[in-house]
């Protein structure tokens, strides 16, 4: 079968590496072909590559030609800020579990898929992320690889729709669609899940895949399938939605805390609080522990998981006490926190701090105010 034609700079699909001809895996090449085609032109490329180097000719690796000289692996370089975020597509590729996949490699960890003999039969292996100790993280681009003769060069296109891709023109209007959330079942799931993921159900992969949708689209992220979302999905036009009833509070000082620059672990779960989840802290222990809703100007996240209380205030109860918090006070007039873990030491002014993801989320950089309330329904 003849590789698909482009008419942009593409990395080497095939070449003669030591006086062996070799070639990329189709599949792998078609691959490649929708990201760089849904992409800007300048995302950076330079870890773009199915053959390997030297190091990768020393050992064994997909990045060498197999016995047939087909290369079965392929990097995509990291570059989120020119639309390719490599550990949102490595995960995105996870929950899709397309049949052709060996093992995907990301940001030091691993998956593997069916087409890898390490899983030994054990379907409950499969599609799990696990720690990569190798000695590249890949933390700089993503790993794919496929494999089995009969899967790496089939070429039909990759089910990239819920990743940002061209979702096709709208079929069904979206006033004839229902809410769709946890535990919902029928046609309407499964057509979210073609363009998001699939695995048979509405269950937490797919709130998780949805909301992480939600989050690159710019749409207001709860992970349910309402009209904003159906919307975009490709079904068409957005329908107005009634904000959720409650009582804000309005302007309160908000930081960013989490993430690879600022390692930390929930204090409720002992979760690391990484950069892609959605969480938010108050400077108070919750028991239960709820959730909150979130707005900045026009945007609004619903449903945040409360995942972290911070060491500056654990005894600052002042969301139940009709109060503002107690660190904004004492960072507007520069006095010590009278009590608490840091009594003496000048607040940051934080009533509420939220995750990196929640802070992009809501176009929110670093420091910032927004309006917050405990999670209504």
């Amino acid at each position: 079968m003849a590789l698909p034609s482009r008419t942009w700079p593409l990395t080497p699909t095939s070449g003669t590496r030591s006086g062996i001809r070799w070639r990329a895996a189709e599949s792998l090449v078609v691959l490649y072909g929708q990201v760089h085609d849904a992409t800007p032109i300048s995302r950076k490329t330079e870890n773009d590559a199915y053959i390997g180097d030297a190091a990768h000719a020393a050992r064994t690796s997909d990045h060498n030609p197999n016995s047939m000289g087909v290369v079965c692996a392929l990097d995509i370089t990291h570059d989120p800020l020119h639309g390719f975020d490599s550990y949102l597509f490595a995960d995105y590729l996870r929950q899709k579990r397309d049949q052709r996949i060996k093992y995907i490699i990301s940001n030091s960890r691993i998956c593997y898929g069916p087409r890898s003999p390490s899983h030994g039969g054990d379907e409950s292996s499969l599609w799990k992320w696990s720690p990569y100790n190798g000695e590249n993280p890949h933390t700089e681009h993503c790993h794919i690889s496929v494999g089995d003769s009969k899967f790496y060069d089939l070429s039909s296109p990759w089910d990239l729709t819920g990743f940002g891709f061209p979702a096709g023109p709208p079929t069904t209007a979206v006033t004839d669609k229902s809410l769709l959330k946890i535990g919902s079942t029928g046609e309407d799931v499964r057509l979210v899940q073609e363009r998001i993921m699939v695995d048979g159900i509405y269950g937490s992969l797919t709130e998780e895949a949805v909301r992480r949708y939600q989050l690159e689209k710019g749409l207001s992220v709860d992970g349910k399938v309402g009209p904003e979302t159906w919307a975009s999905l490709g079904f068409g036009a957005p329908a107005p939605s009634p904000e959720p009833a409650g009582d804000w509070i309005p302007a309160v000082i908000s930081t960013v805390f989490g993430g690879r620059g600022d390692f930390n672990r929930s204090a409720y779960d002992n979760s690391i609080l990484d950069d892609t989840s959605l969480y938010a802290s108050l400077p108070w222990r919750l028991s239960p522990v709820r959730s909150v809703d979130l707005r900045a100007g026009s945007k609004i996240l619903t449903n945040v998981p409360i995942k972290d209380v911070g060491p500056w205030m654990t005894d600052d109860n002042y969301h139940s006490s009709d109060t503002r918090p107690l660190a904004e006070s004492c960072f507007l007039h520069r006095t010590p926190l009278p009590r608490g873990p840091n009594r003496g030491k000048i607040p940051n002014g934080a009533g509420i701090d939220i995750s990196p993801a929640a802070a992009r989320a809501l176009g929110i950089s670093g420091k910032g105010k927004l309006d917050w309330r405990f999670h209504v329904g």
